[in-house]
């Protein structure tokens, strides 16, 4: 499952795999597999890549999964 609003935002302001890994401390290729729903994010890459990159959205928004229902 994709985190799709995560994925928008990211095409929207260019960010890439290689930027929210350097933010979160990890892989470019870990960040491709949390991003994909193949591993679970943990809370502490999630909150700096929120603070990094989109100070003004909400994590809920950011990390909706396809599928998930309000």
């Amino acid at each position: 499952m994709r985190y799709r609003n995560l994925d928008a935002e990211m095409a929207r302001y260019g960010i890439t795999n290689k930027m929210l890994a350097d933010a979160a401390g990890k892989s470019p290729e870990s960040i491709d597999k949390k991003r994909s729903g193949k591993i679970d994010w943990k809370l502490s890459e999630v909150m700096a890549i929120k603070k990094t990159f989109f100070p003004d959205l909400s994590l809920n928004y950011l990390f909706e999964r396809e599928g998930d229902t309000q």
